[in-house]
């Protein structure tokens, strides 16, 4: 299978995305799932499920590159915040897929 090629932003509006595989200190899993927003280059996103009671996070698309901010609350009460770069490419089912890289 020939892999599409991702040469422009993709539009994320109202796009749903769970996560397929984590660092072993995040609290995102496959029952999280993420439901986006966009506005011009504003990415938002709302998120809930496994682990997280709710998340939201705020960004700016450019061309491929998400950076964002991060706020959740999770099952055990805590509360974190970071901030990520990540990457939007297709994986080799076609699907869009975000690389990310938190702190």
């Amino acid at each position: 299978m020939v892999e599409p090629v991702v040469s422009e932003a993709p539009r994320l509006d109202q796009l749903q995305m769970v996560t397929v595989e984590t660092d072993a200190g995040g609290t995102v899993s496959a029952s999280t799932v993420m439901t986006f927003e966009q506005s011009g280059d504003v990415v938002s996103a709302r998120y809930r499920g496994g682990s997280i009671v709710d998340g939201y996070l705020i960004g700016r698309l450019s061309g491929l590159s998400l950076h964002f901010r991060y706020v959740q609350a999770d099952t055990d009460g805590r509360l974190d915040a970071g901030v990520s770069d990540g990457m939007f490419e297709y994986a080799p089912n076609g699907r869009l897929r975000l690389v990310e890289h938190f702190t």
